[in-house]
């Protein structure tokens, strides 16, 4: 087994996905089934609740929904777009990561895709924000050799308070963690207006947190 990154990722309320937009209007979650390319564009299909998706084709007005199937509680919807639309999934698929599953809930959009390392990751995760300002990591499973075996680390981005990966976030970006440092706990607790005791007790419970993720294996 090669080493690698399974990485999930949140896009928040993007604007160009019928799917995520989907997600908003019927308060349910979307499931995306399948996507094929054609010689006008792309077709792609996603599977919502029955009973939420009444009304969903009027709903959703950047493309025109068709219900195909209903299950005995999931309906089947199928939309056609234009290629190079430039959305979250191509945009990932652009940087030659093809996406492993998607789905939609609460108009935020998430994509699993793997990736060589954690160069990959802030590959991906840097060009989206760019055009999308939103988006976070929600979990990494690394995947790697140890004496012959399969060792795999899980870090659930939930298990974090929203406060607890902000201020690890920042520390990163900040080169908090490089050596040498690039940034020390006062310049970290200044951008983010706390106090640096404040910042040390954030970062030392979302440590423990992560750690405790990756050694209870």
């Amino acid at each position: 087994m090669g080493e690698g990154i399974r990485t999930e990722i949140r896009i928040d309320e993007p604007d160009d996905c019928p799917v995520a937009t989907a997600s908003a209007e019927a308060g349910a979650v979307c499931h995306h089934a399948s996507r094929s390319e054609n010689a006008s564009g792309v077709t792609e299909e996603f599977l919502v609740d029955a009973e939420a998706s009444e009304g969903l084709e009027e709903s959703v007005s950047d493309v025109d929904l068709d219900e195909v199937f209903t299950y005995a509680i999931n309906s089947v919807y199928r939309f056609d777009r234009d290629a190079a639309r430039g959305c979250p999934c191509e945009v990932i698929e652009g940087l030659e990561y093809p996406i492993f599953d998607i789905y939609a809930r609460n108009g935020s959009l998430f994509v699993s895709f793997h990736v060589a390392d954690a160069e990959g990751v802030r590959e991906v995760v840097s060009t989206l924000r760019d055009q999308y300002g939103s988006v976070e990591v929600e979990n990494l499973i690394r995947s790697q050799q140890a004496s012959g075996d399969e060792a795999l680390a899980f870090i659930d981005r939930t298990e974090l308070t929203d406060r607890q990966w902000e201020v690890l976030r920042m520390a990163y970006e900040m080169g908090y963690f490089d050596h040498p440092k690039q940034a020390n706990a006062s310049d970290v607790a200044e951008v983010l207006d706390i106090a640096p005791a404040t910042l040390s007790e954030h970062l030392a419970a979302a440590q423990t947190k992560v750690f405790e993720s990756i050694l209870d294996e």
